[in-house]
């Protein structure tokens, strides 16, 4: 199992058109065989630094982690209103939905995935041990705690990102004990 370990900020930051807030895209699927366009998924942070509407992805399901202290609303969800209060909470959704974000007047971060349905991507949000899935690529983003990845020397904290294949084993993730938080983890089963 190979898992790299990189510092958020090494990821460059690209402002939105709207002017709502700065991405960091962490990865996204290469173009098709023929150099066209057409992404299968995307991971990204990004900042949202005052309300706006989210930009549409027809075809796509997006999930979002909130990923630091604070609120953000999305309202426009065919599901009906959703808060996101605490650290880790996720919502799911569809890229075709009209989506407002309120920040209540302070800066929030989102943890990202945009994937087509049929990959079977999934965000899901860790407190306790867990094991993650084997033979998928794995995205894992601590917050406000520091986990240690079975196999791995390297701490996972708050300002990191781990990135790899999980191997032919589950990959197993523990809390620290002295720092506990959440692991927002995403995995996809393929890397088409």
């Amino acid at each position: 199992m190979s898992m790299i370990f990189a510092e958020l900020d090494g990821f460059p930051l690209v402002p939105w058109r709207n002017g709502a807030g700065k991405t960091r895209e962490i990865a996204a699927s290469p173009a098709g065989k023929d150099g066209a366009a057409g992404s299968l998924w995307r991971i990204s942070l990004a900042s949202i630094t005052r309300d706006c509407a989210f930009s549409f992805f027809p075809g796509f399901e997006r999930s979002l982690a909130l990923a630091c202290d604070g609120t953000l609303t999305l309202n426009g969800l065919s599901t009906g209103p959703r808060i996101l209060q605490d650290a880790g909470d996720i919502v799911h959704f569809s890229g075709d939905e009209a989506v407002f974000a309120t920040c209540h007047a302070a800066p929030v971060q989102a943890f990202n995935l945009m994937a087509v349905p049929t990959l079977g991507a999934t965000m899901h949000c860790h407190t306790r041990p867990t094991d993650l899935a084997r033979d998928h690529m794995a995205f894992l983003l601590p917050l406000g705690g520091a986990w240690r990845l079975e196999g791995h020397e390297t701490l996972l904290a708050p300002g990191m990102i781990a990135i790899g294949a999980t191997g032919a084993q589950p990959l197993h993730a523990t809390p620290q004990i002295d720092r506990p938080g959440c692991l927002v983890s995403v995995l996809l089963p393929t890397l088409s």
